[in-house]
């Protein structure tokens, strides 16, 4: 008589996913909120407005540990810098976006994003680094020729002196993930 076993998954490793950003003060955080909504995003409270510097990566709990102190390495070596966000511009038609292109000191942000990957993050591979900040994802492209005439004037001046850990997280009571700053480190004083 033979005996068979089925041969065993690996039990898999827990995962979580994060992301590096430059996130904006109340007021700036409010006044692109509000251009958000006039654009029909309606789960504000699902991620705040800002800027990618690494798209969401999974990495184990202890990749994430260890890319703390990494993060707060990297943002010492920069001081805080000005950027001006605006005008509307779009990804379409190969991403169908509304957002807001990022002007003002783009040395000092390029040479953030440089700095980063580190630890578990991979060097950015698949698109080059185009600041901005998303309003609408997956817009109509009527909504989206609309707001490159009504939001042609939008600028709005911010001074970034923080760079954020965000993690895509359970919500309390159910519902979509939301993303939250696990971690704010901020960035050397000048």
């Amino acid at each position: 008589m033979s005996s068979f076993h089925a041969a065993r998954e690996p039990h898999p490793v827990a995962r979580r996913r994060v992301a590096l950003a430059l996130l904006f003060d109340r007021a700036a955080t409010a006044y692109l909120d509000d251009l958000r909504r006039s654009l029909g995003t309606d789960d504000l409270d699902r991620i705040p407005p800002h800027i990618t510097l690494v798209p969401p990566i999974d990495l184990t709990p202890e990749q994430v540990d260890q890319l703390r102190p990494r993060v707060a390495e990297a943002a010492l070596q920069v001081a805080p810098f000005h950027l001006v966000v605006g005008p509307v511009a779009t990804f379409a038609p190969r991403t169908m976006t509304i957002h807001l292109a990022v002007g003002g000191d783009l040395e000092s942000l390029g040479r953030l994003a440089g700095l980063l990957p580190v630890g578990p993050i991979p060097p950015r591979t698949r698109w080059p680094f185009v600041p901005h900040v998303t309003l609408r994802e997956n817009a109509p492209t009527d909504l989206i020729e609309q707001s490159l005439m009504s939001l042609a004037d939008v600028r709005l001046p911010v001074e970034v002196d923080a760079l954020h850990l965000l993690e895509h997280l359970p919500r309390p009571g159910g519902g979509r993930n939301w993303w939250r700053s696990i971690a704010d480190c901020a960035f050397a004083v000048p």
